[in-house]
């Protein structure tokens, strides 16, 4: 049987459900786990010998080079696709076809 999965690779605040609590502009303020629970993640997704492919926000991706860099080499395992800054979970159809994907080398 062959599985599809997909990771949102993000922070605790950086979720549209506490967008109110944590304004983007305040993200550099708070700690952050993503490093930690990726290479947590990652050994278990090797462990499985398992695939996935990711999505992350462009801040992640700038914030954390070196994480985005270390997921596009694990052996061709892992897509890794760049996301706008913004959340994209309130945008409408027609605000978030303009924002393209912005797939770059970190």
């Amino acid at each position: 049987m062959k599985n599809a999965l997909t990771i949102d690779l993000e922070d605790y605040y950086q979720v549209s459900a506490f967008s109110k609590n944590f304004a983007v502009d305040r993200w550099d303020n708070y700690p952050s786990r993503v490093e930690h629970n990726t290479a947590k993640l990652l050994s278990i997704l090797d462990e499985g010998n398992a695939r996935a492919t990711f999505f992350t926000l462009g801040w992640v991706a700038r914030k954390y080079p070196k994480l985005i860099r270390r997921l596009q080499t694990i052996t061709m395992k892992s897509r890794v696709t760049v996301m706008s800054t913004a959340l994209s979970m309130p945008w409408a159809p027609k605000n978030f076809a303009r924002t393209p994907l912005r797939p770059k080398n970190y």
